[in-house]
């Protein structure tokens, strides 16, 4: 885990976590739904990287 992980992997994650914590106080109907669309576009961008495109 070096540098380059910290900065495009956990401080990210660290900061959706934190917004998505506080989204789901406010509005969990909309928190939810967020949540829904992060979860597809990493599976999406995963999917992407993996076949090179």
């Amino acid at each position: 885990m070096g540098p380059d992980f910290l900065i495009h992997g956990a401080i990210p994650m660290l900061v959706w976590a934190m917004a998505l914590i506080a989204l789901a106080f406010a509005f969990p109907a909309a928190a939810g739904t967020v949540l829904a669309i992060v979860v597809v576009g990493l599976v999406v961008g995963r999917s992407r990287r993996a076949t090179g495109r």
